[in-house]
């Protein structure tokens, strides 16, 4: 019978000792976090640049009429309207559509494709917020974040979408951070970001007024 390698035990135990248990399972979160991170970005991001959502050129349309000097407008003759369900969306891509001079389509959909991944890095650092309220200092959790929101079908469709539904994810995810977490220390504490966590996620299943309803609901119980 074979007797094992002492040379490769003595070499396992130099690389893995020293990092002990925890810190070998956090490196694992780790690397699923990126692995899968990176799978959805080379799986997805042929689709910017491309949306045949007729919604969002709405948005483009009145960004380029402000553009060519005639205001926020559908007609250039009719003068100023306001028919899109989101302003800060609407100035966003009218900046976006500015600076870089691009095609509607991409414009459209660099932006909630960025907004996407700005969301779910903006949840991850929520996560590792409220986690170490809570007595979990030192794991790193929170990264498998990650892997969760990019698996659902429908984060990846509305990535790609050109509508706002991703920046109505980050804004709000962002403002519940700042707003439990300031800087300053004089936060409400885990509660408030914890009854906020879950109608974030809710809106990238409905519309921004169904999903201002329902961040409304955990602010009035509080």
């Amino acid at each position: 019978m074979r007797r094992a390698d002492p040379s490769f035990g003595a070499c396992k135990r130099a690389l893995f000792e020293p990092l002990g248990k925890g810190r070998l399972i956090n490196l694992l979160m780790a690397a699923v976090a990126a692995a899968s991170l990176l799978q959805y970005v080379t799986t997805s991001i042929g689709g910017v640049g491309h949306t045949t959502f007729d919604d969002a050129y709405m948005v483009t349309r009145y960004a380029r009429h402000w553009l060519d000097g005639h205001g926020f407008c559908w007609n250039i003759g009719d003068g100023p309207s306001y028919g899109i369900t989101s302003p800060a969306y609407l100035f966003l891509v009218t900046a976006v559509m500015g600076l870089t001079g691009w095609p509607d389509a991409r414009v459209l959909t660099v932006v909630s494709y960025g907004c996407g991944l700005l969301a779910a890095l903006t949840l991850v650092r929520l996560g590792f917020r409220v986690f170490r309220e809570m007595g979990g200092r030192g794991s790193w959790l929170p990264l498998l974040t990650i892997p969760l929101i990019v698996s659902f079908p429908s984060f990846r469709f509305h990535s790609l979408t050109g509508m706002e539904t991703t920046l109505s994810l980050f804004l709000p995810t962002h403002a519940w951070l700042r707003r439990s977490f300031p800087p300053d220390k004089s936060r409400p504490g885990q509660r408030f970001a914890g009854l906020l966590a879950a109608p974030a996620l809710r809106l990238l299943f409905d519309r921004t007024t169904g999903s201002m309803r329902s961040c409304c609901r955990p602010c009035t119980g509080w």
